[in-house]
């Protein structure tokens, strides 16, 4: 094992208290026979007390060097990508590895990745193909050259979804070959919900309102307005339904990629204002849509009409569907591209390291 090879864990934190707390102490006691390892923490603008509980708790991992923190005060909201780039920028280490702060990494995983490297330098590292449980799909470890070679994550992405997938697809098209992480000891995480995964995430919190309206059993129209008087809106199909009305689909089932999609190839987008009496809706290069506003929250554009939604759960699904489908469109245009380059200076920022606030690092 190539000992002089330096393995950086990266792990971005944003309100993740309760799970830094068990995974961090025991993936550093499960990688202590790697000498060459850094667990590297960006506090992403968190409220949580985590910076206290860091320097309460971990000070002797600092002072070893085992450990590094470093906290941004700049974002007001998770950017999932932009924070990856951030952290794996300011890494040490020769192969950075991302590892989500509910990811219990497994004992001697560092050893894993040193040992799978060994035998051959031209490959990234995904638990992608093997795996399936959400809080495992982060996982990603490479050469930090390549990842810079590679622009680092696609920061259009702002949202939750497919920037894993995307970053892995560029690492292949660079031609270097993916190694499945297959050993279930290094494949374990604390659970938690959707709603948790996009918890601090711009869309989610500048959604000012939500409607529905029913086309057919497969197909809703979405209207999402949000607190900066922009909307989306789009035609949302439930694939699995799509084609029951067909006979023929119980026989032989119409494939489709994923369980939800758009009528559309993206979303529509615009501003929207609203008097007393009406809301109206005015996209680029498109008449104006006005709502008439009825009792109970129910919007009428000529025959149909929009019911406002306000069950929480819902508004969390749907916004978790929208930025998946956005970050998706991106990946796949990436991928159809060939694009193998997104930027060349990632995860831009400042940020303080170890607590030293006066003492700023620009990345």
């Amino acid at each position: 094992m190539d000992n002089n090879r330096k393995i950086s864990f990266c792990t971005v934190v944003r309100n993740r208290l309760h799970h830094l707390r068990e995974t961090l102490p025991k993936n550093i006691d499960d990688n202590n026979d790697h000498p060459n390892l850094q667990f590297l923490i960006l506090d992403y603008n968190s409220d949580d007390g985590l910076e206290q509980w860091i320097k309460e708790n971990m000070q002797k991992h600092i002072s070893s060097g085992r450990l590094v923190f470093y906290r941004t005060t700049e974002p007001a909201f998770f950017k999932r990508s932009h924070s990856r780039n951030m952290a794996f920028m300011l890494a040490d280490g020769d192969l950075v590895c991302n590892l989500d702060a509910d990811n219990f990494t497994g004992k001697g995983f560092a050893s894993y990745l040193s040992s799978e490297f060994d035998r051959d330098e031209n490959i990234f590292i995904s638990t992608h193909g093997n795996n399936k449980q959400p809080d495992l799909l982060g996982r990603v470890c490479c050469r930090k050259s390549d990842f810079k070679l590679i622009g680092g994550y696609d920061e259009e992405m702002e949202g939750y979804g497919f920037e894993d997938f995307d970053l892995i697809n560029r690492l292949g098209l660079l031609g270097l070959k993916k190694i499945i992480i297959s050993d279930l000891n290094f494949l374990n995480a604390i659970a938690h919900s959707d709603k948790e995964r996009i918890s601090g995430e711009k869309n989610l919190n500048m959604v000012s309102r939500l409607f529905f309206s029913y086309i057919n059993p497969s197909k809703t129209e979405i209207l999402i307005l949000f607190k900066d008087s922009t909307f989306n809106l789009g035609r949302l199909i439930d694939c699995k339904t799509a084609y029951a009305s067909d006979y023929k689909s119980a026989v032989d089932p119409v494939p489709y990629e994923y369980e939800y999609t758009l009528h559309e190839k993206t979303w529509r987008h615009g501003t929207w204002t609203e008097n007393e009496s009406a809301l109206t809706l005015t996209a680029q290069n498109e008449n104006e849509m006005i709502c008439r506003k009825l009792k109970h929250g129910i919007l009428k554009q000529n025959s149909r009409k929009y019911f406002e939604v306000t069950d929480q759960e819902m508004i969390d699904n749907t916004i978790f569907f929208h930025s998946q489908f956005v970050n998706r469109n991106i990946m796949r245009e990436n991928l159809t591209q060939e694009r193998i380059s997104i930027i060349q200076k990632p995860g831009s920022g400042t940020v303080f390291r170890n607590f030293n606030v006066g003492e700023e690092v620009v990345v």
